[in-house]
């Protein structure tokens, strides 16, 4: 063992030696924290000696990419790292050393033990002052089966290679994600690209449980229509290894089956270091510190993930794993260590997540938080503002929430969703908190404004304003919890068609425009509360029936905001729509996977993003409709299809974007009512039909279009379809002793299926036609119809005779047989 001795000096100060030049700071753990103070420690003293420990092989990368590495968006492993052992001596001349883990501290000799991992041999170190910044490791619980191989966490570089490597070489098909949290949304987006079937498994109801359940309802939703499937409110006891992989056992007594699983339930502070060297810790182990980030031992800080922290609007002591913070307090600890008196302000929780095009993100404290504050009386406003002008094109709403002290206007927190501006509005509200803002100052914000950027009434000012018609007693707010509660009126402002599409309860519906002239029809004895679409044109009747004598207040947000909330209370995490998109979307997946190897249209059909035109139509139809097609230019502006003409052509975009334009019936004026890109096929409803185009589809930019005929594409359409039998027929044919094969997935299964069916979910069909006697003859069933048709098509390629339900189990009258009770 090597002992290396350094003799103590004194602090600097200022950033200058005082007297003696080998003052030794050693920092543990690289990454964001440890990285950050090394190297601005060496910006403000060039003579002290600085060592960075750092037990993995990269001694600082881009934890938060490593979802996306997965995934494939990034690519270049490199390109996560952001600085290595060369650089940090070359151009900050720090020791920064890699595969060295400090496996003891003694405060008492000021010492260091460290394991060198390259060559196994141990050795000391002297310091003056030392840095904790080691981080927190995943959780993974002790539960049976948890070693199995495929089981994995993510945290660092090496886990996510290892994670990329076991789906290359085992092929996967099936995942389970554990955790929805930010880490576990962002690897089920990277799977579902992967064109993995990935289920989530949740504990609590709601996914981001650092957020207010009705705010995550949109995410939820986008989760269902990307076919992922979700069990909330259910938790993992068990892994076992099964025949097909994994068997992931929850609490309620499912089996779900998959090639891998990831844990992402969370971290726990890596703190063994600290309390081996009698270091104070909190109640959930992480390290103590004070507000200049010193521990109790005065010669050791700690920054990052590892310590306790300070909200600075709770005052509460929290954790919070973040990159940001871990950042900052590196910074901070180096102005320490030079003698500059600065200080940590506490954290307030600023995080977004991206998921499928939505983006969520919130600041501060949750409604969840502060209802455990009894001393705080606070607010709530929702508001759904779009993120820019809506004459502008592409204006997309933002769902937004806002919670605020009723006493003083103070801004307590925020969250916000939707696909467009939600980073920028939270970071703005960020700040606000920071400066201790009230929705006074939120209201008179001045923010950039141009039509394609935001609204002369920013999103901002919208929920600031909302907030401060409140404080000021010009808006009386009723929560959605009290609807209808006292004897109160729940009217209903919107128009006719908009209630026919999804009403409120127990509402009265009085069109805006026909208030004044219909307010005889309301009690000014009885409280009204008012809702419209989204708000606005509720508070302008809350205004015209206060003038009016009534007693009005806003149900804010509107019946989108009590859909969200409504939806908060349901049993049903996976709708019947999104089951049915599943079944599309993978049956088509699979359909592209059993092409002959003879029939190489693999880069035509990556093209097509809703391919429903093709859908069950034998393969041979398919390839010929891609060699017969012709292929195009078009210029912009250029108008390709015109509305109320006769349809010659069926069209797919190769190249360049489009846009959809449609004349009303009663309206003489066109309207853009959506836009195509690069795989969208269009002008099939005409040749079908026979009628003429019902819109428009002009060319944005110059592009390559494929174009099929008329009589070709009505040809190919027109052949004999997968054979499918309707559900009477498929009962005789049971009877007459056919084998179900349900090729849906185990979870799907077991919630309801045909008794004795066998059950081989489509992905592995091909795999797997072994289990099948082809002397028997097959009845295929799935959801829908969509993954039974194109399983039928397997196995009649391979010599079985099989046919599929049609429409599959959504006609299905008789009883189902469940796996288990619930």
């Amino acid at each position: 063992m090597t002992v290396i001795n350094t003799n103590k000096s004194h602090r600097i100060q200022g950033g200058s030696p005082m007297a003696e030049h080998n003052r030794r700071i050693i920092i543990i753990g690289g990454v964001a924290g440890g990285a950050s103070c090394a190297t601005r420690l060496r910006r403000h003293n060039e003579t002290i000696d600085i060592i960075l420990l750092e037990r993995g092989p990269y001694v600082s990368f881009a934890n938060c990419g490593l979802p996306y590495y997965i995934g494939g968006t990034i690519q270049d492993k490199n390109s996560l790292f952001l600085a290595n052992v060369d650089l940090f001596k070359e151009r900050f001349r720090i020791d920064a050393r890699i595969l060295a883990e400090v496996t003891k501290i003694d405060p008492a000799t000021k010492t260091l033990t460290v394991l060198n991992h390259q060559d196994g041999t141990s050795y000391t170190e002297s310091y003056d002052e030392l840095v904790l910044a080691p981080g927190a490791r995943p959780i993974r619980p002790d539960l049976p089966g948890i070693e199995l191989a495929g089981i994995f966490s993510l945290r660092t570089v090496p886990d996510s290679q290892q994670i990329k490597d076991w789906i290359q070489n085992h092929r996967a098909k099936r995942a389970v994600v554990i955790g929805g949290g930010f880490i576990g949304l962002e690897m089920v987006e990277n799977l579902i690209q992967l064109g993995i079937h990935t289920s989530l498994v949740e504990r609590n109801l709601q996914v981001l449980p650092t957020l207010d359940q009705e705010m995550t309802i949109p995410l939820r939703t986008i989760l269902q229509q990307h076919g992922v499937a979700l069990y909330l409110g259910d938790g993992v006891t068990a892994f076992t290894q099964g025949k097909h992989g994994l068997n992931v056992h929850t609490e309620s007594g499912k089996i779900l089956v998959a090639d891998l699983v990831i844990l992402a339930i969370g971290v726990t502070p890596e703190n063994k270091l600290a309390q081996d060297a009698s270091l104070n810790l909190g109640l959930q182990g992480h390290i103590l510190v004070d507000k200049n980030l010193r521990t109790s031992d005065p010669y050791i800080y700690a920054i990052g993930d590892c310590i306790e922290v300070r909200n600075v609007i709770s005052g509460k002591k929290t954790a919070l794993p973040l990159a940001g913070p871990a950042n900052r307090q590196g910074r901070i600890v180096a102005d320490m260590l030079v003698g500059r008196g600065r200080f940590f302000r506490g954290v307030q929780g600023t995080a977004i997540c991206g998921l499928f095009g939505v983006t969520i993100a919130s600041t501060g404290l949750n409604e969840k938080t502060l209802k455990q504050h009894n001393d705080m009386e606070y607010g709530v406003v929702y508001a759904h503002p779009n993120d820019h002008v809506s004459y502008y094109p592409g204006a997309k709403p933002i769902f937004i929430k806002l919670l605020f002290d009723k006493n003083d206007g103070r801004v307590l927190g925020a969250q916000a969703v939707g696909e467009a501006g939600i980073a920028r509005r939270i970071d703005v509200i960020a700040m606000a908190i920071q400066m201790k803002a009230t929705v006074f100052d939120l209201e008179e914000a001045e923010l950039c404004y141009a039509p394609q950027y935001g609204a002369a009434k920013d999103a901002i000012n919208v929920i600031g304003m909302i907030a401060a018609n409140e404080m000021r007693g010009d808006l009386s707010i009723t929560h959605w919890n009290e609807m209808g509660k006292t004897g109160s009126v729940v009217l209903d402002v919107r128009e006719a068609h908009e209630v026919a599409t999804r009403a409120l309860p127990n509402a009265i519906h009085i069109p805006l425009n026909s208030l004044r002239q219909r307010q005889h029809e309301l009690p000014k004895h009885q409280e009204i509360q008012v809702s419209c679409a989204v708000g606005a044109r509720a508070y302008n009747a809350v205004r015209l029936l206060s003038n009016l004598g009534f007693r009005a207040s806003l149900l804010s947000g509107g019946e989108k905001t009590w859909f969200n909330l409504d939806n908060c209370h349901t049993d049903k995490v996976a709708c019947h729509a999104a089951r049915e998109q599943m079944d599309f979307i993978l049956s088509w997946e699979i359909m592209r996977e059993n092409l002959p190897d003879n029939m190489d249209l693999s880069a035509e059909l990556a093209l097509l993003h809703n391919p429903k035109v093709f859908m069950n139509l034998p393969l041979e139809n398919v390839a010929e409709a891609f060699r017969r097609m012709e292929t195009i230019t078009a210029t912009a502006n250029q108008e390709i299809m015109k509305q109320g003409e006769k349809g010659n052509y069926f069209y797919i975009i190769k190249e360049g974007l489009a846009e959809v334009w449609q004349q009303g019936l009663y309206d003489d004026t066109q309207q853009k009512v959506a836009e195509l890109g690069i795989g969208d096929h269009f002008g099939e409803e005409a040749l079908v039909t026979g009628g003429t185009r019902n819109a428009s589809i002009k060319m944005v930019s110059d592009g390559v279009l494929l174009r099929l005929s008329r009589e070709d594409f009505l040809e190919l359409i027109r052949q004999p379809l997968v054979q499918e039998v309707e559900v009477d027929t498929a009962k005789v044919l049971i009877a007459q002793g056919h084998n179900i094969l349900d090729v849906r997935y185990e979870e799907e299964y077991e919630e309801g299926h045909i008794p004795d069916a066998i059950l081989i979910p489509l992905p592995e069909l091909r795999s797997r036609l072994s289990e099948l006697d082809n002397s028997k003859n097959y009845l295929t069933c799935c959801l829908s119809g969509k993954r039974s048709a194109v399983a039928a098509m397997i196995l009649r390629q391979n010599g079985f005779q099989a046919f599929g339900l049609h429409n599959g189990l959504n006609t299905w009258t008789d009883t189902l047989e469940s796996s288990y009770a619930n």
